[in-house]
């Protein structure tokens, strides 16, 4: 059986997602939700303190900024009879962070009219035990009078989970809640610094370590949380080797040159979105996740690694047919060592797709999509010919150069909401000598 691994942040978010879950929440959003939103919603839920005070970043495009709350956006959404329970994933960003300026978050809604501080938390208090066992202890440390730190007791190291504090009342009128008697809290949980901990990594560069020397030392075959179509594509890829790794969400300006994609002013398609005001080195969003793929297996190359499949799932934000921002969940993979060739990567993109519920497609050959191989790039196409919105075949060799990879590589790039549309259209098929 080939060893399968499970990125440790998204094991993690899973571990936690799953100890809400056997305590009554329910999971509004698994990081499905759009991760760059108007300014309207660029609030607080709760007032939180300084040490996980994010700044927005904005973007060039209208009065867009990249999410640093996570749940504000979603309040009117989670409107239900009391009591509330409820927990949203995803992924937001920190304009005062040039190095790493994404990470993943968990925060949820608590409201009820009889959830004072205690019974809040011997909630917390369940949650926790079923994350690390019925020997960690659970307290709320005051910060000030409305927030607190959610602190664990381990028998031998303690850590802080999260920050809670009572809903502001601009939260509380979005979520419906008017009466003075309704206890509102509001909570947000770090995962990056909660794995960094358990995992008792260094710091936040180790987590995001894309080689295979790393992320190996993680093997797990627990399936992804729930039954989405992005955890399905990720637990397949994981059964046929391919290793999860979390690349950069914001892009340095000259990296689709550097895969050799054409980036003029004129296309709109490999010009991402730019930030107001750079971070850093970093500029723009991705309309594609190949750049990141790439820079991966550049870490892998350059750190000795012989033989490497890698795959990321995540947001993309190309423009519409009208020119304006959209966004997108989108996968990428990439491949090489000495089992690895045209022949067995094209079977094994063939496979995958057909695991993955879309048994009718086709491969075309283009010579025009220049970060490929000319010789070796495919569209790939359902049974009417139209275009799935995903490709693959040989990284160009100009872009190998660029990245300092010393092998024939291989990459695909799939939209996952066509593919998902497709699969669920072929599922629901029923031949008309049936009808």
């Amino acid at each position: 059986m080939v060893n399968s691994t499970r990125h440790p942040l998204y094991a993690k978010a899973d571990a936690l997602k799953c100890a809400f879950l056997l305590n009554d929440f329910s999971l509004a959003d698994d990081g499905q939700a759009p991760e760059a939103e108007t300014s309207d919603w660029d609030f607080c839920a709760f007032q939180k303190p300084a040490a996980i005070k994010r700044k927005s970043i904005i973007l060039t495009e209208g009065n867009y900024i990249l999410r640093s709350e996570l749940i504000t956006s979603q309040l009117d959404k989670l409107k239900s009879p009391l009591p509330i329970k409820k927990i949203v994933y995803g992924r937001i960003y920190d304009g005062n962070d040039s190095c790493y300026p994404c990470r993943t978050l968990i925060e949820g809604i608590v409201a009820d009219r009889s959830m004072d501080k205690k019974e809040y938390g011997r909630l917390w208090d369940s949650v926790v035990k079923q994350v690390y066992g019925i020997f960690a202890e659970t307290s709320l440390v005051a910060i000030d009078n409305d927030t607190y730190q959610v602190k664990v007791q381990l028998e031998d190291d303690s850590l802080i989970m999260a920050y809670t504090g009572k809903a502001t009342n601009v939260a509380r009128t979005l979520l419906g809640i008017t009466t003075a008697d309704t206890d509102t809290w509001v909570f947000s949980i770090d995962i990056d610094d909660v794995t960094i901990h358990d995992c008792h990594l260094e710091s936040r560069k180790e987590l995001y370590n894309p080689t295979v020397s790393f992320l190996k030392k993680y093997e797990g075959i627990s399936p992804v949380l729930g039954n989405s179509f992005a955890g399905k594509a990720a637990d397949l890829l994981r059964k046929h080797g391919y290793m999860e790794f979390s690349g950069l969400k914001i892009y340095e300006s000259d990296c689709y040159k550097k895969m050799n994609m054409i980036q003029e002013s004129w296309d709109r398609n490999n010009n991402g979105v730019q930030l107001k005001e750079p971070l850093g080195k970093y500029t723009g969003l991705p309309t594609v996740l190949t750049p990141a793929l790439e820079e991966a297996l550049a870490a892998n190359y350059k750190a000795g690694e012989k033989s490497v499949k890698l795959f990321e799932i995540g947001h993309i934000f190309p423009h519409n047919a009208k020119g304006h921002l959209s966004e997108k969940l989108s996968l990428s993979l990439g491949a090489y060592g000495p089992d690895v060739n045209k022949t067995s990567f094209r079977k094994s993109m063939d496979d995958f797709l057909t695991e993955l519920g879309i048994r009718n497609h086709f491969f075309i050959p283009t010579f025009l999509a220049i970060a490929y191989n000319t010789k070796d790039c495919w569209l790939i196409l359902d049974e009417t010919m139209s275009y799935l919105e995903g490709n693959f075949g040989s990284i160009s060799q100009k872009a190998l150069d660029n990245h300092g990879i010393g092998v024939q590589a291989f990459m695909l790039q799939l939209e996952l909401a066509p593919a998902e549309a497709k699969a669920a259209r072929e599922w629901a098929f029923t031949p008309p000598e049936l009808t």
